[in-house]
């Protein structure tokens, strides 16, 4: 077998596997008070050319490897990211707006610290400087950044899974042009409504009965226009 045939075999290989290694990824992109849609987000796999942009109620389709990460933007919300553990279907993504809020902030003197190695505190009592050593062996368990993030994105994926079905209901078309022709409400008087709606009653969004859940926003719109 001369060299050219096995470049091309090793290169139809090559490209072979990387075909089959992409996964169709899937999911919905929402506001993260709201739950509402969000269409035109930017999906970008991270380091590689592959993007794509979410469509009017918020659906997204990427390909990507196992363990890919996708980075999604959107103007006037923080940029997120989210981890891949494989294929992965009806992703749900709930971006933040990108509002800055100003804390207040107190000046204080600098902690005064005691000839015994004890620092004070705002009651002007004195706890005692933890050593580098005294913290390495502490009962407090060291997690890597990786590991916490890991854990995060996993009680979100749960959190998403529980709110699951009250997206789908405060996202169907059909459902809310009902109750805004019913209310007389323009979009933006809607989703002020259904904003206000998660706000109040956070625990309904976890309601598994759809039916439920169009009951209880229909009579929360139809309280607050009267």
């Amino acid at each position: 077998m001369n060299l050219k045939l096995i470049a091309f075999t090793l290169t139809f290989f090559s490209i072979a596997f990387a075909s089959e290694a992409q996964n169709v990824i899937s999911g919905i992109v929402v506001d993260s008070l709201s739950l509402t849609a969000l269409p035109g987000v930017h999906i970008k796999v991270k380091n590689s050319e592959r993007i794509t942009v979410s469509h009017k109620d918020g659906s997204f389709v990427i390909t990507a490897a196992d363990y890919d990460t996708l980075i999604f933007t959107f103007v006037g919300y923080r940029d997120f990211e989210y981890a891949l553990f494989g294929p992965e279907s009806d992703i749900l993504i709930r971006m933040r707006e990108d509002v800055v809020i100003l804390k207040e902030v107190t000046v204080t003197a600098s902690p005064m610290v005691g000839a015994k190695g004890k620092y004070q505190v705002s009651d002007g009592s004195y706890i005692k400087a933890q050593s580098l050593a005294e913290s390495i062996s502490s009962p407090f368990t060291y997690l890597s950044r990786y590991e916490r993030d890991k854990r995060k994105l996993l009680k979100l994926r749960e959190e998403n899974k529980k709110i699951k079905t009250y997206v789908e209901v405060v996202n169907d078309r059909d459902y809310r042009e009902e109750l805004m022709m019913k209310f007389s409400l323009t979009e933006k008087e809607y989703y002020d409504l259904l904003a206000r709606f998660n706000q109040l009653n956070r625990q309904n969004t976890y309601i598994v009965n759809p039916d439920e859940i169009k009951k209880r926003l229909f009579n929360f719109i139809q309280n607050s226009t009267r």
